[in-house]
């Protein structure tokens, strides 16, 4: 029967255990699953709209640059007088005139180089006169035959009435005969009018095209993008040699980002329009490189998945045991007990860990031991209740160095202190490997000390050089013991009151000896105690006198009577505690005990 209750408990313990972990993996991996698909899929459009946001604001920086070299040219009166003097000597073939428009020439070449070498990346300057030529200054200098009415790109110069035209990417003989003949180039041009708003000419400002699109050319986003960009009218100014495989530019319903289908595959499309230029720039990204990160991710998560549920399995199956060994046991103890020798019975001393059944576990040892001396029995628990109060009073002190130690951490993180917080984790590990190293509640005084330095090393790395402090104790003191954290504790009281005030910040620790008994002074020159502090602290430090109740577990302004309690239970009438305000400014508490105690 016992095997059967046995079989029954584990196999509705096992299942109770692997549905309540299963449908909490579940709902966890799906909502981890969806926010990291989510995360994911935001950075990856965010890549790739930085990518296209990048490459726009490139060309319209280039052509800012182009822009700001032709409106230089056309403002200058020296530039538009020297061209219209050349203008006047075409066509005069007199001696004095050739040598006059030459004159000029070497003029108007100056004034126009000096226009390029503001902006040295330009590769060429043109003017035009409206019908006789025109005159070049950068990679090709001198006569130009053409004139505004023979260049390809006059109507739309002309019906763009003095704003700036760009062409599309063209190959130029004249100036690639010092480059490969294959060099293509983008121009920007506009005409220009005389005093009475009549045509006068036009200027051109050529620079390379790789120049232009040199970011669209060479990108360095992961996904490798396809970038395509477009003019206002929807020509294709990018790539020069080849055409977009899909028409982006009439797709474009001003949405930032789409996914799309074309020919039969998916393509992730970026949209930015250019606020100088107005391109509208493409970047294109194949669906397959856009979700491959994601299917990553999801397989990876699926792998995690798989792997909790046998973690859940086997930790299942642990539990179940956990709860059917001890109730066997106490099965086996029970059966075989000799209740007409309760004395001579070998006491049951096995715990589980469960309530129930280490409840149940105790009051078969009770039972055992009935007949024990009442007074053993008030002796035993008065030494195990002060004990208790004792690890009870220096317990508390953990979770309040932690709650101190992480708001510091926390206000490090907000001031970009990150260097330093490394250093202080490592340092308060070494304080936490002391407060927990042992359960005696008494350690000497320079292990207290020591750690106590280390804790303010540790806020030396939050405050820096606004938190000075001094340690001054004699060699012979060194060895006393006095009660674990008693001196930290309070010095990070101080430490907490000073900073409250503004720095520099002081903290003087003073040890000494007077009449068989030990004293420590921790003073700071922060605001002092309230006068509404120092009554709670009163009338708190009255309430544990009367009741000989311990304090509460409260992170703020446990410290102080937490100390207190303790001094009291060790030294019982023979401790010093003294707390108050510094006639200069600032708090100062004092603590002492017997040296023998």
């Amino acid at each position: 029967m016992s095997r059967k209750a046995t079989a029954r408990i584990n196999t509705i313990l096992f299942h109770s255990y692997m549905g309540a972990m299963l449908a909490v993996l579940l709902v966890v991996a799906i909502a981890a699953g969806a926010w990291e698909v989510t995360t994911l899929s935001a950075n990856i459009r965010s890549s790739i709209g930085q990518a296209v946001l990048s490459v726009a604001q490139n060309v319209d920086s280039q052509i800012k640059q182009m822009d700001t070299v032709s409106i230089s040219a056309l403002y200058s009166n020296l530039i538009k007088s020297s061209f219209g003097t050349y203008s006047a000597y075409l066509g005069r073939n007199t001696p004095s005139d050739s040598r006059a428009s030459v004159s000029n020439a070497k003029i108007l070449h100056d004034l126009m180089f000096a226009i390029i070498g503001m902006s040295s990346d330009i590769r060429q300057i043109n003017l035009y006169n409206i019908d006789q030529g025109g005159f070049g200054t950068g990679m090709f200098n001198g006569y130009i035959e053409s004139g505004l009415s023979g260049l390809p790109w006059r109507e739309q110069a002309v019906s763009a009435g003095g704003r700036r035209y760009i062409t599309p990417p063209y190959q130029n003989e004249r100036l690639s005969f010092l480059n490969a003949p294959d060099k293509y180039y983008v121009s920007l041009c506009r005409v220009f009018f005389d005093q009475y708003n009549r045509m006068d000419g036009a200027i051109e400002v050529v620079q390379y095209y790789d120049t232009v699109f040199a970011a669209a050319l060479v990108s360095d986003s992961a996904y490798e993008p396809a970038f395509y960009i477009y003019d206002n009218c929807g020509n294709l100014l990018f790539p020069a040699a080849g055409s977009a495989e899909a028409d982006y530019y009439n797709a474009y319903r001003g949405e930032n980002t789409m996914l799309r289908t074309h020919a039969g595959k998916t393509e992730y499309v970026s949209y930015t329009v250019a606020p100088y230029s107005g391109f509208l720039t493409v970047a294109v990204v194949d669906g397959a490189s856009f979700f491959a990160p994601i299917w990553q991710l999801l397989i990876i998560l699926l792998l995690m998945i798989g792997g909790a549920i046998t973690l859940c399995s086997v930790t299942a199956r642990k539990l179940t045991r956990r709860f059917s060994t001890p109730l066997m046991s106490m099965h086996e103890y029970l059966s075989g007990l000799d209740f007409e020798k309760l004395g001579g019975n070998k006491a049951y001393n096995e715990t589980s860990g469960i309530l129930e059944i280490d409840d149940l576990s105790k009051g078969i040892s009770l039972f055992q031991y009935k007949l024990k001396s009442s007074m053993d029995d008030i002796l035993l628990l008065q030494r195990q209740e002060a004990q208790s109060q004792m690890l009870a009073l220096q317990s508390q002190a953990n979770p309040h160095f932690l709650y101190n130690s992480l708001s510091t951490i926390q206000a490090m993180s907000e001031e970009g202190l990150s260097g330093d917080i490394s250093k202080m984790c490592a340092a308060i590990i070494g304080i936490l490997r002391y407060i927990s190293s042992s359960k005696e509640s008494m350690a000497r005084l320079e292990e207290e000390l020591e750690h106590t330095d280390m804790y303010m090393t540790c806020m030396k790395y939050r405050y820096g050089n606004n938190l000075r402090y001094s340690i001054d104790v004699g060699d012979e003191m060194l060895q006393i013991a006095v009660p674990k954290l008693c001196v930290q504790g309070l010095v990070e009281n101080a430490v907490k009151n000073a900073t409250s005030a503004a720095p520099p910040w002081d903290i003087q620790i003073a040890c000494a000896c007077s009449e068989g008994r030990w004293i420590v002074t921790v003073s700071d020159n922060g605001g002092g105690f309230s006068e509404e502090s120092r009554e709670t602290l009163l009338k708190r430090i009255c309430e544990i006198d009367e009741t000989r109740l311990l304090p509460s577990l409260e992170l703020e302004g446990m410290g102080l009577l937490n100390l207190y309690t303790r001094l009291k239970l060790i030294y019982k009438t023979g401790y010093i505690f003294e707390f108050g305000n510094k006639p200069e400014g600032g708090a100062c508490v004092r603590i002492g005990g017997g040296i023998d105690a």
